[in-house]
């Protein structure tokens, strides 16, 4: 009984880390992009506060892309992005290569996608656009600075085959308190049973 009890108590109190997949199918598209050295942020995929463990990619040509975190200037929305973090990889065309990383992120902030000489493969659909670019060749961004990005391209969606892998944050603190509460009460009634 003690051991269903016990069993109860973890489940409620949440004590693991939820994995969720931000992003899409790592998988060979049609595209690949004709810049270098230029960056692009989703304003489709947005995360949730965790922490980034790993992300990955299908490359389309060899070499060097990154992974970009960022958050909406909040001092002036609309004019760009602030650099969260960079976290580097070598892509191999023609397959998936993934990077481990250990990044904290918070609610709202957004990932973005530099591509050097590296290239991830892509597929355009139509409807609103959902990524804005810096220009052709403007360079690999660096953390704490601002990231300029004009609008994106009107009636274009693109899908790009990379995504991160997020740990999302447990459950709130106040959830083990109330799985102690209900074992309590638990105990008090087995008590009440077995003196009756």
């Amino acid at each position: 009984m003690k051991t269903l009890m016990l069993a109860a108590l973890l489940s409620i109190t949440g004590v693991a880390a939820q994995a969720v997949t931000v992003g899409n199918d790592l998988i060979n598209r049609p595209s690949a992009d004709g810049w270098g050295n230029f960056s692009m942020i989703y304003t489709d995929l947005t995360l949730s506060e965790g922490t980034l463990t790993s992300w990955s990619a299908y490359g389309a040509r060899s070499g060097l892309a990154s992974l970009l975190v960022v958050s909406e200037n909040a001092g002036t929305p609309g004019t760009g992005y602030n650099v969260e973090g960079v976290f580097d990889m070598t892509l191999t065309a023609g397959q998936v290569t993934t990077t481990a990383i250990n990044f904290d992120v918070e609610d709202g902030w957004l990932l973005g996608l530099y591509q050097g000489a590296g290239r991830v493969d892509f597929r355009y659909s139509r409807g609103p656009t959902n990524i804005r670019f810096t220009p052709n060749n403007a360079g690999q961004p660096t953390a704490g600075t601002l990231l300029a990005t004009p609008n994106g391209r009107n009636n274009q969606v693109r899908t790009y085959s990379f995504s991160a892998e997020l740990a999302a944050v447990p459950l709130p603190a106040a959830l083990p308190l109330l799985g102690l509460s209900l074992l309590g009460l638990c105990a008090m009634g087995r008590r009440r049973v077995l003196a009756a």
